[in-house]
């Protein structure tokens, strides 16, 4: 799968799937943060939105701050590119412009990367299915959207 789009700041971006090992590298890592954050499902039983947010975003810091994972992405997107320079941790230097997309550049890789294996994981799992649509309506409410 390749993800080809304009970022919020203007720029092109390509995300190409990276080899297989890098991608399962990535998954590691993140199963890794998955489990040094304390989260629940809860909110199906009345957990508090403000909690599940508190604990969403103790998870994206734990991701955020950890160099297992921040180097598994990065080689993941040596094969994606940002106005057709190659995307590494130079670019940052080289176009400080990319900063204001970095993290949209994460989160299409992450996407692009792992999607596949989600799609498998739920089609074995389908109460998995359930929690992808719960956590889509919650960002869709977080983002002031209605269904």
């Amino acid at each position: 799968m390749t993800l080809t789009k304009t970022t919020e700041n203007g720029a092109s971006l390509i995300i190409n799937e990276a080899p297989f090992g890098k991608v399962i590298e990535l998954k590691k890592a993140i199963q890794e943060n998955l489990k040094t954050v304390d989260y629940s499902m809860d909110i199906l039983e009345g957990e508090d939105v403000s909690t599940a947010l508190q604990n969403m975003i103790g998870l994206l810091l734990e991701i955020d701050t950890s160099y297992r994972t921040e180097k598994a992405l990065f080689e993941c997107l040596v094969h994606c590119t940002y106005n057709n320079a190659k995307i590494n941790e130079q670019l940052f230097n080289d176009l400080p412009e990319a900063r204001a997309d970095y993290y949209e550049i994460i989160r299409d890789c992450i996407e692009v990367n792992l999607r596949p294996f989600m799609k498998s994981l739920s089609s074995q799992f389908p109460i998995l299915t359930v929690f992808g649509e719960i956590y889509q309506s919650m960002l869709s409410q977080q983002n002031g959207e209605s269904k």
